[in-house]
């Protein structure tokens, strides 16, 4: 995995906001995510807000991390009653505190480096199905 910034031009939110992208990516099929990008309207716009609320909260995050895991377990129970903020909170303190939302646990390096696999050989996937739609269209 790697994200690529451009020091010059970027703002404060720039790197939450991109590795936001990773995070969620990751995630996109749980039911937590799936509601959030329905709540936001797209995924892109749930990754900005997840990089603007990491802004805005910075350490509050960790301060508070023994409730969030109580209220992290009860959420799945009532997502689709939660706003589209509240969403937002929850997967940028999950976010913040590197938790695997499907488990409950950390997100660790393992992890990460499968999903990025992962993410990658998807990606080269799409490519190539796009490539070769597109050569049987001019065909």
């Amino acid at each position: 995995m790697s994200v690529l910034i451009d020091s010059i031009n970027q703002k404060e939110d720039t790197l939450p906001h991109e590795y936001a992208h990773h995070y969620i990516a990751w995630f996109r099929n749980t039911p937590l995510v799936q509601e959030a990008i329905k709540k936001w309207g797209s995924e892109e716009a749930l990754v900005q807000a997840i990089g603007e609320q990491v802004v805005k909260q910075k350490g509050e995050a960790l301060d508070w991390w023994t409730k969030f895991t109580k209220w992290i377990q009860d959420l799945f129970n009532s997502l689709s009653s939660k706003s589209k903020e509240e969403l937002r909170n929850i997967l940028t303190d999950a976010f913040l505190t590197r938790t695997n939302i499907e488990t409950g646990g950390t997100v660790t390096y393992e992890l990460m480096k499968s999903r990025a696999l992962n993410e990658t050989w998807n990606q080269t996937e799409a490519s190539k199905a796009n490539t070769e739609g597109s050569k049987k269209k001019y065909r």
